[in-house]
């Protein structure tokens, strides 16, 4: 599974990935009808920057909601990080849509604190079009068809990485 996400996102988001750890799934629960989680890894860069990556596996008709639940996990463990409540307003911003991909940044709006100062980028991607068009395994097409077709990629983003 690693080496097809670091495919991908050489691929489709252009991140050029030396090393990439994960870390585990961040679960937050009783923000929304249905249970959400994410799986988090750390990336650096052939550059040497690092970065921190969230994704998972969403329904196609959830895509609202899990922009709303990806943000409010990001948010929740950056405000359990600094031992601090922010009451910033946050701004949605569509910044392109591709034919394989859309891309949305998701940043704070007058943040004095270091909570998301820089913002997210989160990615949607039709990982089943990906995986096609790279001749990739009919199984996992199959198994993908009947079930969660699209793959929610989010990189929290930092002082040295302010925009990809």
């Amino acid at each position: 599974m690693q080496k097809l996400l670091k495919n991908l996102l050489r691929n489709l988001i252009n991140l050029n990935i030396k090393n990439l750890k994960i870390n585990g799934v961040k679960k937050f629960n009783n923000i929304s009808e249905y249970e959400f989680s994410l799986v988090k890894a750390k990336l650096e860069l052939e550059n040497n920057n690092k970065l921190d990556l969230y994704f998972q596996f969403i329904e196609n008709n959830k895509i609202k909601e899990s922009i709303f639940c990806y943000w409010s996990l990001l948010y929740d463990e950056e405000c359990k990080r600094h031992k601090t409540e922010v009451n910033s307003k946050a701004i949605i911003t569509e910044l392109e849509v591709k034919e394989d991909k859309s891309s949305i940044l998701l940043e704070i709006e007058n943040s004095n604190s270091e909570i998301l100062k820089y913002g997210t980028i989160v990615y949607f991607i039709n990982f089943i079009k990906y995986l096609k068009s790279n001749n990739m395994c009919e199984n996992i097409i199959n198994y993908l068809e009947n079930n969660k077709t699209t793959l929610l990629v989010g990189i929290k983003l930092n002082n040295s990485i302010k925009l990809l």
